[in-house]
């Protein structure tokens, strides 16, 4: 499963190249689609569905991709948001990051660490927020709802 879960993530990321950051974005994605297949297999769910389950669960990667930086015609950096929407990221380590102003929606966010993250301003928005840690985080304006 893990060749496919990387040739899925290769063929979807295919238009964007050798642009900046794409590798470690695919890298990334690869470790937490690994990690929801497998907790669908523990479920009980059968391959095939675990895997197409999984793969639903990426959303558009043209998305993602508009989050990146990209070097423009005058080559200004533009700010890199993450979108964590929809992400499976249980078990995070998030401690000391910065994510001010996100709109974090439908995340499975299990057990994952915000310790002295700056979440200024950051939603969280149907995310499962069940034993995450925010010890000393910046929540000013932050929303946790659903």
């Amino acid at each position: 499963m893990d060749k496919k879960l990387h040739n899925f993530l290769n063929d979807a990321f295919k238009p964007y190249g050798n642009e900046a950051g794409v590798k470690e974005i695919k890298q990334e994605l690869h470790a937490n689609l690994s990690e929801k297949y497998a907790d669908l297999k523990a479920g009980g769910m059968s391959d095939d569905d675990a895997y197409k389950a999984t793969i639903d669960s990426l959303g558009d990667v043209s998305e993602i991709m508009e989050h990146m930086p990209r070097k423009d015609a005058t080559t200004v950096k533009k700010e890199f948001k993450p979108n964590l929407s929809a992400a499976a990221l249980r078990n995070a380590d998030l401690a000391g990051t910065s994510l001010r102003d996100l709109d974090i929606k439908g995340s499975d966010l299990r057990g994952s660490d915000f310790s002295k993250a700056d979440l200024t301003g950051t939603s969280f928005i149907g995310c499962d927020l069940t034993n995450v840690k925010f010890d000393g985080a910046n929540l000013h304006g932050a929303e946790l709802k659903g």
